[in-house]
């Protein structure tokens, strides 16, 4: 499954699998465009958010969600802390059980799998909901900020190829 925010590639899916009847639905190995992100600002979390929202809203089958949670993380000293803020992220979409457990394979050591399942229910329909709107403003904050510091940028850089060509009307 490939993610995109508009034109711009966020990330793979690279295993989504269902169940007979589509009932049940496994997400793992989530991989982040080599596109930088700055851009589009399209945040891990809000993906999986948005790829749950995307799958019971649009497969109606769809009763359960797995999700696993185990990219690499590069540097050492931010494993456990990524591994808490993962299944942080699943326990506010209302997963449950979720699971953290140590990658034992050579390419992965020292790093963790946080899994988690989300099952559609009432009560776990309204958590995420939640969860989905404010993923949605902390993006739609993010984009608002970016455009100022991109403006801002944009702008500097105009001034300095002003200065450069020797147009100094306006200097810095």
């Amino acid at each position: 499954m490939h993610i995109y925010d508009r034109e711009t590639h966020v990330g793979t899916i690279g295993a989504v699998t269902a169940s007979r009847g589509g009932h049940t639905v496994h997400l793992d190995r989530f991989v982040p465009s080599a596109t930088p992100m700055w851009p589009s600002l399209a945040t891990r979390s809000l993906v999986l958010v948005e790829v749950v929202a995307f799958l019971t809203e649009q497969f109606a089958a769809v009763q359960t969600i797995r999700v696993c949670l185990s990219s690499p993380v590069e540097r050492r000293d931010d494993v456990l802390k990524v591994a808490r803020e993962r299944a942080r992220l699943l326990q506010r979409i209302g997963a449950d059980p979720i699971n953290i457990i140590p990658n034992l394979e050579s390419s992965s050591r020292g790093n963790f799998t946080v899994s988690g399942v989300w099952k559609l229910d009432p009560q776990s329909l309204e958590v995420f909901n939640a969860a989905l709107c404010d993923e949605r403003e902390m993006h739609r904050r993010r984009k608002a900020a970016a455009a100022t510091v991109r403006g801002r940028l944009a702008r500097l850089g105009q001034q300095v190829r002003r200065l450069l060509s020797g147009s100094a009307k306006k200097g810095i």
